[in-house]
């Protein structure tokens, strides 16, 4: 992470806004879910890249626009995860609410707490956890809660990702969630297996995976298919990444530049420096 930790402390205005777009590149830039050999990749092209459209980054409105395109505007959108037509329609309606918000229209906090309940009440058993989650994460007033877009991006890398890795070991959601069980009953009877603070990802996997088959909590193939399951994971995880970020860079490249303030003020990266 050092490298990571670097890059996002000399990109300046990226450390320091407040605005919703600044800390969603701040979030997509950290990238909690990259595996460690590919964390740096990509991540200081990244952050120069965002630096060059410093006076968006206090923007609301490039935020929202990210937001909206990654509802329905991708081939791995957040729309395409509701399958079925009522779900459809109750995520329909708060996307409806952030529209009218993107317009000027108020929409109080007791208006987003209810859509909140209405949506979670409308939706089928069923329904995607990635979509349910991620939505549920962006009804917030961006102006007051500019920090919500960024729990969208991570609720969306987090939940879609582990979604494709289920389905492609062949399991449902509940087999996922008893094996889950299993793992966090089998850590926690073992903290002696628990990472250390000072001890690398090699050493820790070497001394999990000594643990495992002393007294693996499942049979073998399960075993393998949970492992199976998490590398999917995460390497969705980082593909879903980059293509958030390219996303954001796209929409930065796509909204006009911001005016600059009269009598000398100016919305470039001075300002973020004291803001």
């Amino acid at each position: 992470m050092a490298v990571i930790d670097a890059a996002i402390a000399s990109a300046g205005p990226l450390a320091n806004t407040g605005g919703a777009t600044g800390l969603l590149a701040k979030a997509l830039a950290e990238g909690d879910y990259l595996p460690p050999a590919r964390r740096s990749e990509g991540t200081a092209s990244f952050v120069a890249d965002v630096q060059r459209t410093t006076g968006l980054l206090a923007s609301h409105d490039v935020a929202r626009t990210w937001f909206f395109r990654l509802w329905d505007g991708l081939e791995d959108s957040i729309l395409k995860r509701f399958a079925d037509a009522g779900d459809r329609m109750a995520a329909a309606d708060v996307m409806r609410l952030h529209r009218d918000a993107a317009a000027g229209r108020e929409v109080s906090a007791r208006d987003w707490r209810e859509a909140r309940k209405r949506f979670l009440a409308a939706l089928s058993l069923s329904a995607s956890i990635s979509g349910r989650d991620t939505l549920c994460a962006s009804m917030w007033d961006l102006e007051k809660v500019p920090g919500a877009i960024a729990d969208v991006a991570d609720a969306w890398i987090r939940e879609a990702s582990l979604e494709d890795a289920i389905t492609a070991v062949g399991w449902t959601r509940d087999v996922y969630l008893e094996n889950a069980e299993v793992w966090d009953q089998f850590l926690s009877s073992r903290p002696q297996i628990v990472q250390e603070p000072e001890e690398s990802e090699e050493d820790f996997t070497e001394r999990l995976h000594q643990a495992l088959s002393e007294q693996p909590p499942r049979t073998a193939e399960q075993m393998a298919q949970w492992e199976q399951l998490h590398r999917i994971s995460m390497s969705r995880s980082f593909d879903r990444r980059e293509a958030l970020r390219a996303l954001l860079l796209d929409t930065l490249a796509a909204s006009p530049a911001p005016s600059r303030h009269p009598a000398g003020g100016s919305n470039d990266a001075s300002c973020f420096d004291v803001c």
